[in-house]
């Protein structure tokens, strides 16, 4: 920064001296001449403030009096930041295919302004390439990031490495060069499509198994919702018959079992809707999370030029978007109802009715995920009918090098004939 000091003093002046509280080395004081228009006034310039600074002011009037002690002027100097890059991958995992397109997006920030954003991809161990992304405007220190990188060009080989980050430059031009930040460095292996279809599907069967596991926790929820009992007593173990007490006489009635208190049943059945409460919130949760992972595996096919129609309906429709309904909107439509159903609890009647809706509600959340797995289990028939085509197909090809070879064998024959 360029920096002015305009100072005013009550009596005219004569002389003022600056000088750096602090150099190393010392440079010797300046010497500064009052405004020729008013004498009380000097002004005092810094052409870049690179750093902290302490100046010393001496003045000295016209009566010649010096200030005993410098007036003391310090000034904070705040460094010129290099840009910080929030910039994360979609739809691309630890692998890649060489004609995939990597997206990348985020934000960049600066102190000062951006100069300009690029990417840096180095493939194995060769001399890393940039390819620009951005030249923001010379004021902006905010820029939103939304840009793909296309590896088609760089010619990638199954078995090689591709390394690459998203940088970014400021504007600061005091010293040699520009502040730079980068984002996360992230490397992928390239493998060919067949390779990487293999990888989706392999974590597909680990999300199913996750899936299948999560089922079984709905259904625990819902076969301890019924467990819940709203006739009065009954969700209390029995009475051991009475057995008579120590020291009775033949003749003598026994004790009458003690009989539980309402307020014990209700505060039992408010325990069980709470559990069922707490498990189907963390349902919730797990459910939009599986339907995230099932997106990045369709963002996956997409990006790396491998998928088909048939595979991204299945991923979307037949998985992804019923998990989110189930997670957006029946899960919370039954953390409703359990609500409902705690209020009233200790009300027999009332309590009855609010848990046939949130058995109804469970009931219906249990058929969508079964139908939702249903369409995972696609998956394995589909491979099935991959692998039998492929063996038909190397069968085929068997019998046609076996052909040949008997065809050559009789050409052969008829020759020497």
């Amino acid at each position: 920064t360029r920096i002015t000091v305009r100072a005013r003093c009550n009596k005219p002046l004569v002389r003022v001296t600056a000088e750096l509280a602090q150099g190393d080395p010392p440079k010797p004081p300046q010497v500064i001449s009052p405004l020729g228009e008013d004498p009380r006034r000097f002004t005092y310039v810094i052409e870049k403030l690179m750093d902290d600074r302490t100046v010393l002011f001496t003045l000295a009037d016209a009566d010649g009096v010096k200030t005993r002690e410098p007036m003391r002027l310090t000034l904070a100097a705040l460094e010129d930041r290099r840009p910080e890059l929030a910039v994360q991958l979609r739809g691309i995992g630890s692998a890649i295919t060489p004609q995939a397109s990597i997206p990348a997006a985020g934000r960049v920030d600066d102190d000062y302004g951006i100069a300009k954003i690029w990417f840096e991809h180095a493939v194995d161990k060769q001399e890393p390439k940039n390819e620009a992304i951005a030249v923001p405007p010379a004021a902006a220190t905010h820029y939103d990031l939304t840009r793909t990188l296309d590896v088609r060009p760089l010619g990638l080989k199954p078995g090689q490495k591709i390394a690459f980050a998203v940088k970014a430059e400021d504007r600061f031009d005091l010293t040699g060069r520009p502040n730079a930040g980068t984002s996360d460095r992230w490397v992928v292996d390239v493998v060919t499509p067949e390779q990487l279809r293999t990888m989706l599907q392999s974590r597909e069967l680990v999300l199913r198994q996750r899936f299948e596991s999560l089922i079984k926790d709905v259904t625990d929820i819902r076969d301890s919702l019924a467990r819940v009992d709203f006739k009065p007593h009954s969700n209390l173990p029995a009475a051991k018959p009475p057995t008579p007490s120590k020291g009775a006489e033949p003749g003598d009635k026994p004790d009458a079992p003690a009989q539980p208190s309402p307020e014990r049943a209700a505060a039992q059945r408010l325990l069980q809707i709470q559990w069922s409460q707490q498990n189907s919130r963390k349902s919730a949760y797990e459910t939009a999370g599986l339907a995230e992972a099932f997106l990045q595996i369709r963002e996956e096919l997409i990006n790396n030029r491998v998928d088909t129609e048939e595979l991204k309906l299945r991923l979307d429709d037949g998985i992804a978007k019923p998990l989110q309904r189930v997670a957006g909107q029946m899960f919370p439509e039954l953390d409703r109802r359990l609500d409902r159903l705690q209020l009233v609890a200790p009300d027999p009647v009332q309590g009855g009715e609010g848990l046939q809706a949130a058995l109804q509600q469970v009931d219906g959340i249990l058929l969508v995920m079964r139908q939702v797995l249903g369409r995972m289990i696609e998956l394995e028939d589909y491979n099935e009918a991959v692998e039998l085509l492929k063996s038909i197909l190397q069968a085929e090809q068997k019998l046609h090098d076996q052909t040949k070879r008997l065809h050559k064998d009789k050409l052969r024959d008829l020759l020497e004939k």
